[in-house]
């Protein structure tokens, strides 16, 4: 980790939070002196905290330090940061929401940026029944959710449910049994190494289940940043609402007569009405299915790929469950009685208990079923990431 050198003059370094510019009588000999020197030389104005515990940002509620935590609060300092690091040869990891994360307890070295503190900001272009919505990558996916059901906009209740931001949903492709993200992608905008944004269209991404990758071959090396990107959705249920007639017609009070314009604001108040009760109904099911009010990632295993000429077609969960490891424990870690796909921490659990009983759950369904689960959840940090 990085610390702050004994001969250091500057008597706040590295005392914990702060925010750039910082230090005027930098010392060349200090390793936290240097690198605030440094970023206040590069104009950069978001935050910055060494040694910043993981835990703190993430759902699992551990996790070690991050050498350098930022959370840049526009674009250009975005930028900026990754040009310095790559400049500097530092490793620079973006994390979305943390709430499909596991980082180990050793932590994770070099730089981790989170564009949460970047202003939400969504717009919205139609053209008739098709919606078009672009937004910042740091936007809650559960405020995405509710705008675009307070807006009559269908398409995203898939994710109702789902924490995290947007931008980390989309690397994730993120999704339930009814869609998922790669279902309404339209293009995103990224940040490359050298801190040129290029927007990159649906086309050349590759999604899969719970990834996705880049068809430029170069970008998957460099892991661009994303910042922005854009949706379709749809006005959903038109036929039975009223829209049919008006297919043909640009939705614009300018080009509709009256009749037209009730006909519109009655079904969008129909659809509204549907698009909520439809959310309401997922809301209620996923409460039912999933464990409420503990510290987990989420479903922690991938659901295996069966072939068609195969008996067994079980989810990770069923697989679990019927390996008698509902309820198992290691330290503070515990495998959902409620889903068995949940591995929760229960208050006191570190990285390596929840790691342990990865691998005991692993072992366990190998030897009774031949599957080898691969974890959803994302793990990172100690020498290594996966």
């Amino acid at each position: 980790m990085i610390s702050r050198s004994k001969s250091c003059k500057n008597s706040e370094c590295g005392t914990g939070k702060y925010t750039i510019p910082f230090c005027s009588e930098h010392n060349t000999d200090c390793q936290l002196s240097v690198i605030n020197y440094q970023l206040s030389n590069i104009n950069y104005k978001g935050t910055i905290i060494f040694n910043e515990p993981m835990k703190k940002h993430t759902s699992f509620r551990v996790g070690g330090p991050a050498e350098i935590f930022v959370a840049p609060e526009t674009v250009d300092d975005t930028i900026k940061i990754i040009i310095w690091a790559k400049q500097k040869n530092i490793p620079c990891l973006t994390v979305g929401g943390g709430t499909n994360l596991l980082v180990k307890d050793e932590g994770i070295p070099g730089i981790v940026m989170v564009l949460t503190n970047i202003k939400e900001d969504i717009t919205v272009e139609r053209n008739n029944l098709d919606i078009v919505v672009t937004l910042t990558a740091g936007t809650k996916l559960q405020t995405l959710c509710h705008f675009a059901i307070k807006n009559g906009f269908a398409g995203l209740n898939f994710a109702l449910g789902i924490p995290g931001t947007v931008g980390g949903a989309i690397c994730m492709n993120a999704g339930t049994s009814i869609g998922s993200m790669e279902d309404i992608i339209h293009s995103v905008t990224v940040i490359i190494s050298n801190g040129q944004i290029k927007e990159i269209r649906k086309e050349d991404i590759f999604f899969s289940y719970r990834q996705l990758r880049w068809a430029d071959a170069s970008l998957n090396d460099t892991s661009p940043v994303i910042i922005k990107c854009t949706l379709n959705l749809k006005y959903s249920g038109a036929c039975n609402t009223g829209f049919t007639d008006l297919k043909q017609k640009d939705l614009n009070k300018n080009d509709l007569n009256q009749e037209d314009l009730n006909l519109t604001e009655s079904g969008q108040l129909n659809l509204k009405n549907n698009l909520k009760t439809e959310a309401d109904k997922i809301i209620k099911n996923r409460k039912k299915s999933q464990p409420a009010g503990t510290y987990s990632a989420g479903c922690f295993f991938k659901n295996p790929c069966f072939g068609e000429n195969t008996k067994m077609n079980k989810t990770a969960g069923e697989l679990i469950d019927l390996a008698g490891l509902k309820g198992a424990t290691i330290g503070g870690a515990k495998i959902s009685r409620h889903h068995a796909n949940f591995i929760v921490n229960n208050g006191d659990a570190t990285a390596s208990n929840i790691l342990a009983l990865k691998t005991k759950v692993q072992k366990r369904v190998n030897n009774m079923f031949g599957i080898k689960l691969q974890p959803e959840v994302k793990i990172l940090g100690g020498h290594q990431n996966a």
